[in-house]
């Protein structure tokens, strides 16, 4: 094995990285609680490169402007509303080309290796992006320390003559797909003539998910699809990477940001119209006394007391659907048709984007400032009477939801929710 010289970790965080990949669980657990790194050269392990993080914005020179424009949104839920915190702008999409690079379909929202340098999406947080977590490999990332990265260094796995990505974070996750990668690819349509025979980049786990595939074929427009690895580096000879059409890259290295993510509304309104056109949806719109509750299957990972709400909500005249029952066309045309929808914090609600103004919505989640603010600017753009309500913690799990609420069970109470309905109902009040 070849070792590489260079500055990273310091030579005690160094070990703790070698023996978390190869040594014995004991001495493993050891470096972990005991070791803690220093700023001096040390010897990295042949098998990995250390490369630099640098956003798209830092590439000088390879910047072409795409002819839309959008205004932005990054929408929070405060004192009982939606509201944007977004500086009222507008300005023009944007995309980057390059070439022999090696591209990485992660959901860290892909990245190119080029220059001995990791390539980013800006994503206007400040700091470095942090693209590791512990106890994952996503991308083929070991560790990071600030804008320096350990990556796990491979032959490429395709070489591609030309091709054209829009990564977003998580593609595998519905709502990620439907509202960060598909609006993206959907800017593809856009592009200068002698783009028109490049290849859309998907990573290839969305091609075998019948609904997945369904999205992107309208999106698509003809234009060839290839799958690509989502853990494998793949050499694209021309690269066209497209700016998001949202902000949803990896969060700031340096801390939480309240509401970090952003949309581009003219763009989204867009892409939701061309999507309803394909599917001769149009013209559906809230029926009255359509009113659907968003169900989970017990096998989903976040327990709450679903049954009690069910019985709550059945009372009310509503419905139970389970989303993942359904096709992609079937879902939009219960969201246009549905007058109330209420479901938890959850990828389901992505086809809120497909509503008309005149639908209310009820969605509950977890207490605090949310980071991660997807369903509050899908909402915005989509302008639906929408409402918020706070979750509480199970009793024995209060622990877990204060490290991590995103995966923790959780309780709702009814009568928030009774109370929560009575404000998004059609005309002033709902009648329950």
């Amino acid at each position: 094995m070849i070792w590489s010289v260079g500055r990273f970790l310091g030579w005690r965080k160094s070990l703790e990285v070698f023996f978390r990949l190869y040594g014995h669980p004991a001495l493993r657990k050891v470096f972990r609680t005991r070791l803690v790194g220093g700023a001096v050269p040390i010897f990295t392990l042949g098998a990995y490169r250390i490369r630099r993080l640098a956003r798209f914005s830092d590439l000088l020179g390879s910047v072409h402007s795409l002819p839309k424009a959008s205004s932005e949104v990054r929408a929070i839920w405060k004192d009982g509303r939606l509201i944007n915190i977004s500086p009222s702008e507008s300005r023009r999409q944007s995309f980057r080309i390059f070439r022999g690079g090696l591209l990485s379909a992660s959901r860290r929202g892909g990245f190119v290796v080029a220059r001995s340098r990791l390539y980013v999406q800006d994503s206007r947080l400040p700091g470095p992006p942090k693209l590791y977590f512990p106890n994952t490999t996503v991308g083929g990332i070991m560790e990071q320390l600030g804008d320096k990265v350990l990556l796990r260094h491979s032959i490429a796995s395709q070489v591609i003559p030309t091709g054209l990505f829009g990564g977003s974070m998580a593609p595998h996750n519905w709502f990620h797909w439907i509202i960060d990668t598909l609006p993206t690819l959907y800017q593809a349509r856009f592009l200068p003539p002698e783009f028109d025979d490049f290849p859309l980049l998907v990573p290839s786990g969305a091609l075998r998910r019948e609904n997945w595939r369904a999205a992107l074929d309208a999106v698509a427009d003809g234009r060839r699809v290839i799958g690509v690895s989502d853990d494998r580096l793949v050499k694209v000879n021309n690269l066209v990477f497209l700016e998001g059409a949202t902000r949803a890259n990896p969060h700031s290295s340096l801390g939480a940001v309240s509401g970090r993510i952003s949309v581009r509304e003219d763009l989204l309104i867009e892409y939701r119209d061309f999507i309803l056109d394909h599917f001769d949806l149009s013209s559906v719109g809230p029926i009255s006394g359509v009113r659907i509750f968003l169900a989970r299957k017990a096998e989903d990972v976040r327990r709450y007391n679903q049954p009690e709400v069910v019985e709550m909500l059945l009372k009310h005249g509503f419905k139970p659907v389970f989303l993942e029952d359904l096709t992609f066309r079937e879902s939009i045309r219960l969201f246009r048709s549905a007058e109330i929808i209420a479901g938890p914090h959850g990828a389901g609600l992505a086809n809120l984007l497909f509503c008309t103004s005149k639908t209310g919505t009820l969605m509950w989640t977890w207490a605090g400032p949310l980071e991660d603010n997807w369903y509050q600017n899908i909402a915005y753009v989509s302008g639906v009477k929408y409402h918020q309500v706070e979750t509480e913690d199970f009793p024995n799990t209060a622990e877990l939801a204060r490290q991590d609420p995103r995966i923790s069970d959780y309780l709702v109470d009814p009568q928030k929710l009774i109370f929560g309905l009575s404000l998004i109902g059609p005309g002033d009040k709902l009648a329950l």
